[in-house]
C-alpha cells in the first residue's frame, strides 16, 4: 500500500514493532525478574512508538480506519499484557527479597 512507498516512515513502524519483539527476549533470556521487568518498560516504550506511527500513519491516509482499529487493538493488546507483567515481576521480586 501507499505506507510502503514512503521508505522513512516504514523503516520507523518496523523498527519500533521490533524493538519490542527483541528487548522482550533480551530480558527474558537475563533470567532476573527485575532485570526482565527493565527490558520491559523498554519494550512497552516501543510499542508506545508503534501505536503512534499507526496514528500517523492512518492521518496520512496510509491505513483505512478498519486498519488502523484493528493495528491499533493489537498493539494496545500487547503494550496492557507488557505492563501486567512488568507489574507481576516487581511484585513477585518484592516478595522473594
Amino acid at each position: 500500500g501507499p505506507a510502503a512507498r514512503d521508505f522513512k516512515f516504514r523503516d520507523q513502524i518496523r523498527e519500533s514493532t521490533a524493538s519490542a519483539a527483541r528487548n522482550i527476549a533480551e530480558g527474558f533470556g537475563r533470567f532476573r525478574p527485575l532485570e526482565f521487568a527493565r527490558f520491559l518498560v523498554i519494550a512497552r516504550g516501543s510499542l508506545t512508538e508503534s501505536h503512534h506511527h499507526l496514528r500517523d500513519g492512518h492521518d496520512r491516509g496510509y491505513f483505512t480506519a478498519e486498519d488502523h482499529s484493528r493495528l491499533a487493538l493489537l498493539a494496545g493488546r500487547a503494550a496492557i499484557a507488557t505492563t501486567r507483567l512488568i507489574r507481576y515481576l516487581h511484585n513477585y521480586s518484592s516478595r522473594t527479597h
